[in-house]
C-alpha cells in the first residue's frame, strides 16, 4: 500500500498452519477476490527451503558520481565479487547444474538519501548503466530528473547455484488414486451474520483434481484447516493447490 499498490489487484497466498483459517476474512476486508492455499501450508516455508537454489549476495561500496567513476575499476569490483560468489556456490553446492550471476548497483540522484537497486547485468559502459537506472527509476516513480547527476553508491553481485530440485510446478495429483470426496462429517460452525450452520467437513487428501465446492465448508488436513464462508467457492487445481473465489459480502468470522 505504501508503494501505491492496490490489494484488490493481487492474489493472496495463505500459508502457515493458521493462515487458511483466516485468509478469506482478511481477503474480503482488503477486497482481494482470490486466495490460493498451497500444498502443505503449515510447512510452506520449509518446503520452499528444500526446493530453493543456493544463493549468496555480495556488496562493495564505490560511492561517487557515475560520470566520474572509472568504469574499468567498477568492472574489477564486480569481477572480484563474482569470484567470491562462484567459489562459495561451488563449495556449498558442488552438484549445481550452473551458477547464475546477476549484477546490481545501488544508485540515486545526487542529494537523495535513499538508493534504487538497479539490475546492471550486461551494462558495460556509463551510458548503459545510466539507461538501466533511468528505466528502473521511471518504473518505480514515473519520471526521471533530467540534468541531475547520478551517483553510484555500491555494487552488488548475486551468485545463484541452480539445483536439480523438484519444483512445485511439477506436482500433480494422481487422479486414479483420488476418489470423489463426500463430506466426512458435519459440524456446527458459527459464522457472524449467519449464525450457526451445519457445515460439511472434508479431508483435503481425498479431494481430486477438479473438485469444486461452495461454502460454507471446512477442509481439514494435517497441520492446517481451510474455512470457506457462505458464498465462497473453491476448486482443487491439478497440482493440488486450492483456489478460493471470495464472495463480495462483508467480512464474517468463523468459530468452529
Amino acid at each position: 500500500v505504501e508503494r501505491g499498490r492496490d490489494p484488490r489487484d493481487f492474489v493472496m497466498v495463505a500459508q502457515g498452519g493458521g493462515g487458511p483459517i483466516h485468509a478469506v476474512d482478511i481477503a474480503r476486508e482488503l477486497g482481494v477476490r482470490t486466495v490460493v492455499v498451497p500444498n502443505f501450508p503449515s510447512t510452506f516455508s520449509a518446503v520452499g527451503m528444500l526446493v530453493a537454489n543456493v544463493r549468496h549476495d555480495y556488496v562493495h561500496s564505490v560511492l561517487g558520481r557515475l560520470d566520474a567513476v572509472d568504469i574499468a575499476d567498477l568492472e574489477r569490483s564486480f569481477e572480484r565479487l563474482e569470484v567470491q560468489g562462484r567459489d562459495k556456490v561451488a563449495e556449498e553446492a558442488p552438484d549445481a547444474l550452473e551458477t547464475l550471476i546477476t549484477r546490481f548497483a545501488d544508485m540515486r540522484y545526487r542529494g537523495q538519501e535513499h538508493t534504487v537497486k538497479v539490475d546492471v547485468t550486461g551494462a558495460r559502459s556509463a551510458a548503459a548503466i545510466t539507461e538501466a537506472f533511468e528505466t528502473e527509476y521511471t518504473r518505480r516513480f514515473g519520471h526521471v530528473s533530467v540534468g541531475v547527476p547520478i551517483e553510484i553508491v555500491s555494487v552488488r553481485v548475486s551468485a545463484e547455484g541452480r539445483l536439480d530440485a523438484p519444483g512445485i510446478e511439477n506436482l500433480r495429483l494422481d487422479e486414479e488414486q483420488s476418489r470423489p470426496a463426500g463430506a466426512a462429517e458435519k459440524r456446527s460452525v458459527y459464522f457472524a451474520g449467519h449464525g450457526h450452520i451445519e457445515t460439511p467437513v472434508f479431508y483435503r487428501g481425498e479431494l481430486a483434481a477438479g473438485f469444486r465446492l461452495e461454502g460454507p465448508a471446512v477442509i481439514q488436513e494435517y497441520g492446517s484447516t481451510t474455512v470457506l464462508h457462505p458464498g465462497d467457492s473453491v476448486v482443487v487445481e491439478a497440482n493440488g493447490m486450492m483456489t478460493i473465489d471470495v464472495a463480495e459480502e462483508s467480512a464474517v468470522t468463523a468459530e468452529a
